[in-house]
Parts: structure tokens; sequence; C-alpha cells
């Protein structure tokens, strides 16, 4: 059996036994069954779905990632249906700034890591 990211299908290793704790190096929390196709969202989601409770952004559920499937097309049209949306779309990450904290971050690690390259020539 074999678990892989829904947003990057990186391989995870986890033999589908006891509890499983654990974020891709995408971001992604929610992994699938390469075999069977079910899926492993964290018990948070499972939980705001059946308490019809506002959900987490996107990003949060499938990582970042360039990467996509039918897997993962499926899983977020799924998610979007029952209200999950990106962060990007989000009128109250909008409205407070969070968006723009976020883009901001993205941008001074992108600058972090590049200066890093340009320093070690690697």
């Amino acid at each position: 059996m074999s678990w892989r990211c829904i947003g990057c299908d990186s391989q995870i290793a986890w033999d589908g036994k006891d509890t499983f704790c654990y974020t891709c190096v995408c971001g992604g929390h929610v992994f699938y069954n390469d075999q069977t196709g079910r899926y492993a969202p964290p018990a948070s989601l499972i939980i705001a779905v059946r308490q019809h409770k506002p959900l987490p952004h996107l990003e949060y559920m499938v990582g970042e990632s360039d990467y996509t499937s039918p897997v993962k097309e499926q899983f977020i049209e799924g998610m979007k249906k029952l209200g999950a949306v990106w962060m990007k779309d989000c009128p109250q990450c909008q409205k407070d700034g969070t968006y723009q904290r976020y883009l901001d971050r993205e941008k001074s690690l992108a600058v972090r890591e590049a200066e890093a390259i340009i320093r070690t020539g690697e």
C-alpha cells in the first residue's frame, strides 16, 4: 500500500495504520492511497466538514506545487463544493491583510534563497 501527497505526489512513508500526522514538504496535509484512491485527510478537516464549520484554505490541504493530477483536481473541486477557497480568493484574507502578509513572506523567502545561491554559487 503506497500513500502519496495529493499536492505534489511525493510518496509518504506510512503503512496506513495507527494515527498519522504529517505535513509534506509542499505544505500539503491531505494524502491518498495510490492503489485504492482513498483519501487520508487530517482529523480537523473531517470534523470541520461533518460539523459544517469553515474549511481551511485549499493551500493548507494541497500545499503549493505546480503538480496536477485528476486526483488532485477532483479533491479540490469537492472541497470547493463544500465551501473551501484559495487564500487569494478569501474575502477575509483580502480584507484583514493576511493574504498580503503571505505574499510578502513568500517574496522575502525567495529573495533570501536567491541571495544564498548567489553567495555559495550553487
